[in-house]
């Protein structure tokens, strides 16, 4: 989880938590209401709960490490690497990923309910296979198989291509506005509609 996820994220979860006093134990993850059918969704019925307890009584160790990254007192990775020693083992390890599953159910139940957002993550989607596809496209040497066993020679070969690809992209963006200033000296008239289906 990124550094601009924590923030907010854990904002969000400091609110549920102020509210849920409020709240009937179906909307808590406890059995009956809602949790009747959810369960069903994300996994073996009873299992797969939020552990609330769990983030409520490390939301202040949460918050601090949040704010550290945030100010860039700590790094990520180094953050990571802290947390992965004997992490099954650490209580702030085991909350944020709490914090993640919250994270990815909420994000999940947005896309279900909201067409627009599914709509512009599937577009994402689209683009990044495409880019993708037209990488390996570009990557023809060799068909395309890198066949050196050196992590650090394959890291630089996987950078290299997107490198290349994103100069060809470029080029290609470039070619098509001169093509269109051209068209318009012309008297031809493009509409932005036109453009939003042309793709580099």
């Amino acid at each position: 989880m990124s550094e601009a996820v924590w923030a907010p994220a854990l904002f969000f979860i400091w609110c549920g938590r102020r509210a849920r006093s409020r709240l009937s134990p179906a909307h808590c993850g406890q059995s009956g209401g809602l949790a009747s059918w959810s369960d069903a969704l994300f996994g073996e019925s009873g299992k797969n709960i939020i552990d609330w307890d769990l983030i409520e009584s490390q939301f202040r160790h949460l918050m601090k490490v949040a704010v550290s990254v945030r100010e860039g007192a700590t790094s990520s990775s180094t953050l990571l690497k802290r947390l992965r020693s004997g992490s099954k083992k650490s209580a702030t390890y085991a909350a944020f990923r709490e914090v993640g599953r919250v994270i990815r159910t909420v994000q999940l139940l947005r896309y279900l309910s909201d067409p627009a957002f599914r709509r512009r993550v599937t577009a994402a989607t689209n683009k990044t296979e495409a880019f993708n596809g037209f990488s390996q496209w570009i990557g023809f040497g060799n068909r395309g198989v890198i066949a050196d066993n050196d992590p650090v020679e394959q890291e630089e070969a996987m950078k290299f291509n997107a490198l290349l690809t994103n100069a060809v992209i470029f080029h290609n963006a470039l070619d098509i506005a001169e093509i269109v200033r051209q068209l318009l000296e012309e008297g031809w008239t493009i509409e932005p509609e036109d453009l939003a289906r042309i793709s580099p």
